[in-house]
C-alpha cells in the first residue's frame, strides 16, 4: 500500500468515527494534513473575522462543523463529515486573491484583516474535487461534498429568498441529499465557538428557514408547476392554505 493510499484510508476511516475531530486535529499537528493534504491544512492558516468566528481561522471553524454533524447512519454521517472537511475550501482561494490585491498597493497590512471571502463556495468546487480525486472517496461523496461547497452558502439567506429562488435552489437539489445537505448547512452555522445560547437560537432560526424550503419542495412535488408559472401556482396554494388553516 502506497503512502496516499494508506492516508486515504486512514482519513476515510476516522471520518467515519465520532473521533473525526481528534484525529483530523492530529493529523494537521503531526504533518500528515499538509504532507497529503495541503488544501485542508492550510485552512488552518485563513483568517476568519473574529467577531463572528471566534476561532479565528477556517481550519478551526472546519473541525467545528464537522463536531456538529449529527446523523444517525454511519455511512451518511461519514460521508457529511467529509463534506464538512472541504466545504470551505474556496477560501484558500479568496485569501490568496484578497493578499495579492493588498501586496500590489505596496502598503503595509496584517494578514488577520483578509477576511473578505467573497464567492469562496463556487470558488472550494474545482479544490473539493481535486481532494476528492487524491482521497479516492466514494462517488456519492463527492458528489455531495461538491453540492454542499456550492449550497452552504445559500442557506443563510434561506428565509430572504423569493419564492422563485426557493424554487431554484431545490430545483439544485437531488432528493437522496436533501436532507443531509441541511443538515451540513446547520452545521456550517453551529461550527463557531459561541456560546451555547447563541446556538440554540441558530437552531430554532434555521428551524424556521427549513420549514420554508420544506414547503415549497412539497407543493413542486405535488404540482405541476414549472419556472415559468412556479410563482403564481404557489401564491395561490399559500393563500388557499391559510383560508383553511393548514
Amino acid at each position: 500500500m502506497d503512502i496516499a493510499t494508506d492516508f486515504s484510508t486512514t482519513i476515510k476511516t476516522a471520518l467515519a468515527t465520532e473521533n473525526a475531530v481528534t484525529a483530523v486535529r492530529a493529523m494537521h499537528l503531526n504533518g500528515r494534513l499538509k504532507e497529503n493534504l495541503p488544501e485542508v491544512d492550510c485552512l488552518f492558516e485563513i483568517p476568519e473575522r473574529t467577531d463572528f468566528h471566534p476561532e479565528g481561522n477556517s481550519g478551526e471553524h472546519t473541525l467545528l462543523t464537522i463536531k456538529e454533524v449529527h446523523e444517525d447512519n454511519p455511512q451518511k454521517a461519514a460521508m457529511m463529515r467529509y463534506a464538512m472537511l472541504v466545504h470551505d475550501l474556496g477560501k484558500v482561494v479568496t485569501f490568496d486573491e484578497q493578499k495579492a490585491k493588498a501586496d500590489a498597493k505596496s502598503q503595509p497590512y496584517e494578514i488577520k484583516d483578509l477576511t473578505k471571502h467573497f464567492g469562496h463556495a463556487e470558488k472550494g468546487v474545482d479544490l473539493a474535487n481535486k481532494v476528492s480525486e487524491y482521497l479516492q472517496v466514494p462517488d456519492e461523496w463527492k458528489e455531495f461534498a461538491t453540492l454542499v461547497c456550492k449550497q452552504h452558502m445559500k442557506a443563510h439567506d434561506l428565509d430572504k429568498m423569493k419564492d422563485s429562488k426557493l424554487y431554484d435552489f431545490n430545483q439544485e437539489i437531488p432528493d437522496k441529499f436533501y436532507e443531509p445537505l441541511m443538515k451540513c448547512c446547520l452545521a456550517d452555522a453551529l461550527g463557531r465557538q459561541i456560546p451555547s445560547e447563541q446556538k440554540e437560537k441558530i437552531k430554532a432560526d434555521f428551524a424556521m428557514k427549513k420549514a420554508k424550503v420544506d414547503d415549497v419542495r412539497h407543493f413542486m412535488k405535488i404540482s405541476n408547476s414549472d419556472k415559468n408559472t412556479f410563482t403564481n401556482d404557489y401564491a395561490k396554494y399559500k393563500k388557499a392554505m391559510m383560508v383553511t388553516g393548514k
